[in-house]
């Protein structure tokens, strides 16, 4: 097993200019360590730094895309005493200590919540960061991906919510949950038990099962004991200022489908229902039984009774609903509402809602608009007990970003400008610039939308002057940082009272350092990761322009193999994603390349061209109409910029939305003379229905069949009706159904845990019965993505042999 490599980077790379260059391959990628997100605790003394082992140390891998956690260690510093970090847990990978991952931390930050993982799950610590003490708790957190699953009441009490590990979710670990599940069936049926899973709708639709319950436990930091405050099917919590109430969001009952409205991808299956606990004086409170209650916004005034969420009733519509004021000490609870004013949520380009409101001081401030007025022109309202006054009236024309707020007014963005904003709606510019990461550890969606920090607590990046400035509020004036912010480093957070800020530098080679940066201090490195990468070359990507279907100039990006030879023509591979737009280059293509699936720079090291193209949707097309002859218009602009690609061997790459566009493009033309397909959809009409194994033996996670409908009308799939209302279009856009057409060697990849992996055997029949040349691999234990290393390095010896029997490789290579 590999050690970390805790050494700097100057000795890391010491003797380096003897070595010679080598091309990026598999074995470099799955050597890679990871940077986790950087913190810094409340009272700003303690630095925790978790970095990963290299990846293809790890222990276990039925974590899914959770397996770094098991080989995370974090490192803490000292910012007042300065000396060498501790680390945790010393041995991060053996058998003896997994990895431990970050928490939120305690008020005082002498205390951080961490997990480790355990029986297919993650087990729940408390880590004292002044002695190194762990407390671990036997408690399992539900997922926190929409709000918070931990947090802490006080420094003694931290709030769990807490599953039995064998739970299944649809956001969280799915494979190891689900093939229990069905194991157990299989057994029962051996065994003359019943072994069935059953799903309702219509007059039917309460007999699908729902999650067992979970549970609010509190937890005593000092011994790990936990009290069980009340159970629910609970996904996230809120605690108020001073630890009296805790708002917790929950599954209600199951939502039926409007026939008569297209379907969204993001059309939640359960209603969501609020609950209010007091922690003092015991008891719960629902304070709409009949509200359904939207996801991302569980938002405590200060003083610690009002509660804002954004909520519709169970019969009205979304655009019927509204903020709530809650006030859970008089039990009360009583929507927003003003003639002209009409209180909104954003959407998102995939149909979810996102309610936006916060508090300043004890009035809540919410985005609104008034009348008519578009998305556009919708500004943030302190909604007081006479009238709702716009705060952001005086603000250039253009969508308003809140950024803080405490009682003496707001700081809101607008334009790549910040703004100081008191309460009476007077501005006043701060400049240009956008807010920074300061204390604390950022969390689940919610989080990210909300529960923006108080304006003393802000930390911000000027950008107005001849270099990026670090500043914060300082009695609402700006008080610079003296911190040097270099433009070629990744500032990843600041800690105002430290006057320190922490940034990550790359080389070419993608070596990442990490650096604490002090006032009137040199730089101090904290890690190094993937020094192993010191020698590698990758390639850098060349711009193409051309013409979008509606005229516009595009940019696409060539990377050409890392030691072409001189004169030689060199094979093309091409990886489409309709839909994608790169005005610049992906920079999760670059150094140090950490994609484990759709990685070029392995294609580029191995001797291939490769080609992103930017190919934006075209609504007045279908979306398999003229794939190919837009994919090939790109292909030969590249060939225009770059003399030596070999257009007569050229082949596809593609993986989910992209594997679709691949084997639609393969149908078009016979101009593609290999192409690989991963995780896709052949057959759009049986897969408006998925068929993950999730879906099969656990329908209390959450049933997956609206999320393939809301995909296939109104998602990606562009199909905007059900397969009986229009069959022909699902005909025509069906790469299954034009089988026949494809003419190049196809490879076909799939995991058996993803949504519906029925598809790669459909379209392989296809293919078989016509004894055209195809190779299918189904990965077992793998989701939409290949993550076990094994599995990694064996898909990659596959592609890289595929692609030399059908294009060859660049001579030399």
């Amino acid at each position: 097993m590999r050690r970390f490599a805790p050494r700097l980077l100057a000795c890391a790379l010491m003797g380096a200019g003897a070595a010679q260059a080598s091309p990026f391959t598999v074995d470099q990628l799955l050597a890679q360590q990871r940077l986790g997100p950087v913190s810094v605790d409340p009272s700003q003394r303690w630095l925790v730094v978790p970095t990963t082992g290299p990846y293809d140390s790890a222990p276990r891998w039925d974590l899914e895309d959770l397996t770094p956690m098991t080989i995370t260690r974090l490192s803490v510093f000292d910012l007042r005493k300065g000396g060498a970090p501790r680390v945790f847990p010393s041995n991060a990978g053996s058998p003896e200590a997994w990895g431990y991952n970050p928490g939120p931390y305690a008020p005082s930050g002498a205390k951080m919540a961490v997990t480790r993982a355990r029986s297919g799950s993650l087990e729940v610590g408390i880590l004292n960061l002044t002695d190194g003490a762990v407390v671990w708790t036997g408690l399992f957190p539900v997922t926190d991906v929409m709000g918070r699953s931990l947090q802490w009441r006080s420094d003694d009490v931290l709030l769990v919510l807490a599953k039995d590990p064998a739970t299944p979710t649809t956001a969280g670990v799915v494979g190891p949950p689900a093939e229990q599940r069905l194991i157990d069936r299989w057994r029962a049926t051996r065994e003359n038990r019943v072994g069935v899973t059953v799903m309702g709708s219509g007059r039917y639709l309460d007999q699908t099962p729902a999650l067992p319950p979970s549970r609010l436990v509190a937890v005593d930091a000092t011994r790990g004991l936990g009290q069980v405050l009340a159970q629910g099917d609970f996904f996230d919590l809120e605690v108020a200022p001073g630890g009296r109430f805790v708002g917790l969001l929950s599954n209600g009952p199951p939502l039926a489908p409007d026939p008569s409205v297209p379907a969204m991808t993001t059309d939640p299956f359960r209603r969501h229902r609020l609950t209010v606990v007091d922690l003092v004086a015991g008891g719960a409170w629902s304070p709409c039984p009949s509200c359904d209650v939207a996801v991302d916004l569980l938002a405590w005034s200060p003083g610690g009774a009002g509660l804002l969420v954004y909520a519709r009733g169970d019969n009205d519509p979304w655009s019927a609903a509204r903020y709530w004021r809650i006030d859970a000490l008089t039990r009360r609870a009583a929507p927003l509402h003003d003639r002209d004013i009409t209180p909104m949520a954003e959407t998102t380009g995939y149909g979810s809602r996102v309610p936006r409101a916060d508090w300043m001081s004890e009035t809540p401030v919410v985005l609104g608009r008034r009348g008519d007025a578009s998305q556009d022109g919708a500004d943030w309202f302190a909604w007081g007990a006479k009238a709702p006054l716009n705060l952001t009236a005086a603000l250039p024309p253009g969508p308003r970003r809140l950024e803080a707020t405490g009682p003496a007014g707001i700081v809101a963005s607008q334009g790549g400008r910040l703004w100081r904003i008191d309460p009476l709606g007077r501005a006043t510019l701060l400049g240009a610039g956008r807010s920074l990461q300061g204390a604390g550890l950022p969390g689940g969606e919610r989080l990210v939308f909300n529960n923006r920090p108080r304006p003393e607590d802000l930390a911000l990046m000027l950008d107005d002057g001849p270099r990026p400035t670090p500043v914060v509020l300082d009695k609402a004036r700006l008080r610079p940082l003296g911190l040097d912010a270099p433009t070629d480093e990744t500032l990843l957070l600041v800690a105002g009272q430290a006057r320190a800020a922490v940034t990550l530098k790359q080389d070419a080679h993608g070596v990442e350092t990490v650096l604490l940066r002090r006032a009137g201090q040199a730089p101090q490195a904290l890690a190094t990761l993937n020094a192993h990468l010191a020698q590698v070359d990758f390639s850098a990507p060349r711009a193409v322009s051309h013409l979008g279907p509606r005229g516009e100039t595009l940019t696409s990006w060539l990377y050409m193999p890392t030691t072409p030879p001189s004169g030689a023509k060199v094979p093309l591979v091409v990886i489409p994603y309709p839909g994608k737009v790169y005005p610049t280059a992906p920079t999760s293509q670059g150094p140090p390349a950490r994609q484990l699936y759709l990685n070029l720079q392995i294609l580029a090291g191995a001797g291939y061209a490769v080609l992103l193209p930017s190919l934006p949707v075209d609504t007045r097309r279908e979306p398999a109409e003229g794939l190919a002859d837009r994919i090939l218009a790109a292909a030969d602009a590249a060939a225009t910029v770059e003399p030596r690609l070999d257009l007569n061997r050229m082949g596809l790459w593609g993986h989910s939305y992209g594997g679709y566009a691949v084997l639609s493009a393969a149908a078009q033309s016979r101009q593609f003379k290999a192409v690989i397909a991963g995780a896709f959809a052949a057959d759009l009409a049986s897969h408006y229905t998925r068929k993950s194994l999730l879906a099969t033996v656990a329908p209390d996670a959450a049933v997956e069949i609206m999320v393939g409908a809301g995909w296939m009308e109104q998602g990606q799939g562009r199909m905007g009706a059900p397969p009986w209302v229009d069959p022909d279009r699902y005909v025509r856009n069906s790469p299954l159904l034009h089988a026949d057409r494809i003419t190049a060697p196809v490879m076909l990849v799939m995991g058996d845990l993803d949504s519906d992996p029925g598809q790669a055997l459909t379209m392989f029949g296809a293919l078989f019965r016509q004894n055209k040349d195809a190779v299918s691999l189904q990965y077992h234990g793998e989701t939409h993505v290949i993550m076990t290393a094994a599995n990694v390095a064996d898909f990659h010896r596959r592609l890289l042999a595929f692609l030399r029997d059908n294009l060859g490789t660049s001579p030399g290579s």
